[in-house]
């Protein structure tokens, strides 16, 4: 499956895929490029999206992603 659709399925934006593979929390399918398409595994990403444990971890990353960038945004504009 496509990271849109692998995000859909565990109920994140596919934006967020990419940073769910940095965090180590979810793996493509073969060894594929950065800047390629990347392929899930409909099985896993199913069990994932019944995983408590796992979407809480999820939830925390993509917290933190987003927090730390939100700061940097303001960082930056307060230079200004």
């Amino acid at each position: 499956m496509l990271a849109e659709e692998a995000a859909a399925v565990i109920g994140c934006r596919a934006h967020d895929i990419r940073t769910l593979i940095l965090a180590g929390l979810l793996k493509p399918l073969g060894d594929p490029p950065a800047n390629s398409i990347k392929y899930f595994a409909a099985t896993h990403i199913h069990q994932l999206a019944s995983d408590e444990k796992w979407l809480g971890k999820m939830t925390m990353a993509l917290n933190d992603h987003w927090t730390e960038h939100n700061k940097k945004r303001k960082e930056k504009s307060d230079c200004r």
